[in-house]
């Protein structure tokens, strides 16, 4: 049965905090595209079972942290960018009574126990890591989930669209991604036996896929 989505808890643009630069905070909020930005969110958390505690790697600004907040008892981030920002962004939920244990870390060597999250969340990550890294990534998320966890992660599908599409945006792709949706699936793959993947398609149009959403289980 497909997921039903949550209905996205977003706060004022100016109440939140980028992790840095590169941040895509203010296109959540852009017209038009802020549309495109939200599905993603929406899809990853329609995917989020709930539980005691959840891991979100690269965490961003916590624009997932409100609806996180609904499912979980405990809701833990890393972030490897800019981590001087990390408190920050943890007072601004603290006042909203949103209770966070944020750090700074590294997907390659999570800084956690084995078996010890039923829910790891990675949006718009792993296509930032090297194909010989995509491997080791996978195997820390399998090492840190509970016997039956859950791992969802989303990446952009890259593709001549898709690359038109971040350059009107002002990026480059080719400059931050690394791996592709295939790479990335491939190596989740080879350490989730339970693998499911579903994509996000520009005005429902089928071949005009923006984004990917997977669901895998341990």
């Amino acid at each position: 049965m497909k997921p039903k989505k949550p209905k996205l808890i977003l706060y004022p643009y100016r109440e939140y905090i980028s992790i840095d630069k590169h941040d895509p905070l203010k296109f959540y909020y852009f017209p038009i595209v802020k549309t495109l930005y939200r599905e993603r969110l929406l899809r990853c958390l329609a995917q989020c079972r709930g539980g005691n505690s959840i891991l979100e790697v690269g965490f961003g600004s916590g624009l997932t942290f409100p609806n996180l907040n609904q499912m979980y008892k405990r809701i833990v981030g890393i972030e490897k960018n800019n981590t001087g920002n990390i408190s920050r962004i943890k007072q601004i939920f603290q006042e909203k009574g949103i209770n966070l244990y944020l750090s700074s870390g590294d997907l390659l060597s999570l800084p956690f126990s084995a078996n010890l999250f039923d829910t790891v969340l990675v949006i718009s990550v792993l296509e930032h890591l090297y194909p010989k890294n995509q491997y080791n990534a996978f195997r820390e998320i399998h090492r840190v989930l509970k016997p039956g966890g859950q791992l969802i992660y989303g990446v952009p599908i890259e593709n001549a669209f898709m690359t038109f599409m971040f350059a009107l945006l002002g990026t480059r792709i080719n400059l931050f991604h690394f791996s592709d949706q295939d790479i990335i699936i491939n190596a989740a793959r080879k350490i989730f036996n339970q693998v499911q993947s579903t994509n996000i398609n520009l005005l429902g149009i089928k071949g005009f896929s923006i984004y990917q959403v997977v669901h895998c289980e341990k």
